[in-house]
């Protein structure tokens, strides 16, 4: 049996899609979370450069020769979290997952949204953040999770994700 990460490659490499590197750090992020989440939850990919590891663990990968689909549930960096909490906050019966870089942390919109999902207690809500140590211009200067994140009683469901590509933990 074929393993996503072999599909992947192969579908990079015949179709030349970009940002094999992005798709391969998120891939077993998504992996997990599919496996777990109920049909109705969504799951918010805010590295939108890594979409065609989305589309496959949703079995929507195009063939070789066709179009891509449009994805319905993904965002450009840094606007995935704050686009979510509205939707979270109206629909407290749903689970959002968010996929976030670790890079995206360095700026403060998933700050902002992050200190409102504590401040609204919004617990319908999982952040995922690859951490591959790296970013558009190089590598990340920090090893931890992003300062000052923690998991309190009443707060938002944070998941730290440590393995990278070149990781294996």
């Amino acid at each position: 049996m074929t393993s996503n990460l072999e599909k992947l490659k192969e579908y990079h490499r015949k179709t030349g899609a970009t940002h094999y590197f992005s798709s391969q750090s998120v891939l077993p992020l998504l992996e997990r979370i599919y496996k777990n989440k109920r049909p109705e939850d969504e799951v918010y990919l805010s590295k939108a450069h890594a979409i065609t590891a989305q589309l496959l663990v949703e079995g929507r990968l195009p063939g070789f020769n066709e179009p891509p689909p449009v994805p319905e549930v993904f965002c450009s960096l840094g606007t995935a979290l704050p686009f979510v909490l509205g939707k979270a906050f109206l629909n407290p019966h749903l689970m959002f997952y968010v996929i976030t870089g670790d890079g995206e942390w360095q700026e403060g919109a998933n700050w902002e949204a992050y200190m409102l999902m504590e401040r609204l207690r919004i617990v319908n809500v999982a952040i995922y953040v690859d951490h591959n140590k790296k970013q558009a211009m190089g590598k990340l200067n920090y090893q931890g999770p992003p300062l000052g994140i923690h998991r309190g009683n009443k707060g938002p469901d944070w998941t730290y994700h440590y393995k990278g590509p070149d990781d294996d933990s």
